[in-house]
């Protein structure tokens, strides 16, 4: 069954997700998909794409990049580039909380082959506006999603104003995430990505 949060920004949602990601590794669940991450450069919030779940390919889940991180003692200056993840997962970039570049093409390449997974679970975290012209990755999800088969869990940013976003609010069922519910709703989202 798949399970579509939303909320606010800086609610809990990803961390939320980190919770039942942790919970399905304990469990011995595999899941697999995608995050996108942020780091902050220049002043700007640059966005990487990276894979989620038991098969990470090339580049760091971003618990072992955090890690590592904090085990080496980098700098996380705001001036500084990112230590962590590869220039060629580049999705899009946000000055003063405004989309000023975004590449369609890293969802397309590297968001289609993260989400074509033989597993029965698959993390899409998260989809918003960066997407808008990714037109190959639009498919993929909806493709998913149609899918009973598999179990998506997929966080949608509250704002997010293009087709793919009005696609999945007409179609299903989403829950908030609230300050108030959030750490009441993980052992239901669990049991529905489990069915």
């Amino acid at each position: 069954m798949h399970v579509i949060l939303t909320g606010e920004k800086q609610v809990g949602k990803s961390t939320l997700v980190n919770i039942i990601l942790t919970a399905l590794e304990e469990r011995k669940k595999p899941f697999s998909g995608l995050k996108t991450v942020s780091e902050f450069e220049n002043g700007d919030r640059v966005v990487y794409m990276i894979p989620a779940g038991t098969s990470r390919g090339d580049i760091p889940h971003e618990r072992d990049a955090r890690k590592k991180i904090s085990n080496e003692n980098l700098s996380s200056a705001p001036d500084a580039p990112s230590p962590i993840y590869p220039e060629k997962h580049r999705a899009g970039v946000c000055r003063a909380h405004h989309l000023i570049e975004k590449n369609p093409e890293i969802f397309n390449r590297y968001g289609v082959r993260y989400l074509q997974s033989p597993e029965k679970i698959i993390l899409i975290d998260e989809v918003g506006n960066l997407e808008a012209d990714a037109h190959a990755y639009s498919l993929e999800v909806k493709s998913l999603l149609e899918r009973k088969d598999v179990s998506v869990l997929l966080v949608l940013q509250k704002m997010a104003k293009t087709e793919l976003a009005e696609y999945i609010r007409e179609r299903f069922t989403l829950i908030e995430i609230t300050p108030q519910n959030r750490d009441d709703v993980c052992s239901e989202i669990l049991s529905r990505l489990l069915l």
